[in-house]
């Protein structure tokens, strides 16, 4: 049985480093790179509004699940390492913030009805549900 669980694992480990080898040379072969330059191209030469639309950009990568490294790095490149680290700290709260009131209010059911009939969903969303109702606070 051990065995199986670890063959099971081993296959996830090779699928997800397939799948991020795909990736990385689906963006090399797309040019995502230059892709990337033109956009920071644009917003620095929005002058005083460019932090204003990067901290937008970065709002809405984090809500459609964007891996934020490279923004973060972008930043530092366009506003140097204090003001991009300020920007970056703004937008990745409030993209954060977003993410859960979407999750929390507008998709919910829509997942709940995806994960209807699996038994460690329900168990987690009753265990939530009931720690909900003994709140300390």
């Amino acid at each position: 049985m051990n065995t199986q669980k670890s063959s099971a694992a081993s296959a996830k480990i090779i699928l997800a480093a397939l799948g991020i080898v795909a990736l990385v040379a689906a963006g090399r072969y797309l040019g995502a790179g230059n892709g990337v330059n033109l956009a920071l191209q644009w917003i620095s030469s929005l002058g005083a509004i460019a932090p204003v639309v990067f901290i937008a950009a970065y709002v809405v990568a984090c809500v459609v699940f964007v891996p934020g490294s490279i923004i973060t790095l972008a930043a530092g490149v366009l506003f140097g390492v204090i003001w991009g680290s300020i920007y970056v700290s703004i937008a990745a709260t409030i993209g954060a913030t977003l993410a859960f009131v979407i999750g929390r209010y507008v998709a919910r059911d829509w997942v709940a009805r995806k994960l209807a009939g699996r038994r460690s969903f329900n168990a987690i969303d009753d265990a939530v549900d009931a720690k909900a109702g003994k709140s300390s606070y």
